[in-house]
């Protein structure tokens, strides 16, 4: 299992598509159970994520971010999360990690940081992960960056992956209530099946694809 979340992106928690994490999707399914936060959407996104994590147990946290509101949130709730769970790997991705790694790195709440192009490093770094020695294959991963045994950011060059092209059968999402029907928006708790057409997931990555 990994979580993946998506910070308030404005102070009127405009609800919109979190593609990016719709993206990292595409090449989860089949791989690895996951589940989405919405920080638009859940009021109380420390109490979700913190239990969440205590429910699920997941192999990593992931966090998509933006300069700006998204960064103002994730900081201090990257931090938070850390304290209450320090054996959990965090992972940031999106513009600002991915332009400001070595910053992001030097912070005692992100562990790794998915450069550019997320989906395949993301899954990369979960197979690492989910290895007894996980700190011998960080080095292999093209656009990973991570510290090293003495605690230094480190980082290996992006290379071009080509996108994933098989469709993804029924996303299930969490906390995602905003994509079923307004009388759903109650039910906080429900995954609901993605109502869209089946290539949706592929459509949104198309679109959004760039940063995690």
């Amino acid at each position: 299992m990994i979580l993946l979340y998506n910070p308030q992106s404005s102070s009127t928690r405009k609800p919109a598509l979190p593609q990016s994490l719709l993206a990292l999707g595409t090449t989860l399914e089949g791989h690895y159970e996951y589940q989405i936060v919405d920080g638009n959407l859940e009021m109380d996104p420390l109490g979700r994520l913190d239990a969440l994590i205590r429910e699920t147990d997941p192999l990593a946290l992931g966090f998509t971010v933006m300069p700006g509101p998204q960064l103002k949130q994730a900081v201090p709730l990257a931090r938070e999360l850390k304290r209450r769970h320090p054996q959990l790997p965090i992972v940031w991705g999106g513009y600002f990690p991915s332009q400001h790694w070595d910053v992001c790195l030097r912070s005692e709440y992100v562990d790794y940081v998915v450069r550019s192009h997320g989906e395949y490093i993301l899954r990369d770094l979960l197979d690492a992960l989910a290895t007894s020695d996980a700190e011998a294959h960080l080095p292999e991963i093209a656009g990973l960056a991570y510290r090293d045994r003495h605690g230094e950011p480190m980082t290996k060059n992006v290379i071009a992956r080509s996108a994933a092209t098989k469709p993804s059968q029924g996303i299930r999402l969490a906390q995602r209530d905003g994509f079923a029907p307004r009388v759903a928006r109650h039910d906080r708790r429900a995954l609901f099946e993605h109502p869209f057409r089946p290539d949706f997931a592929e459509r949104c990555a198309a679109s959004a694809r760039g940063t995690f």
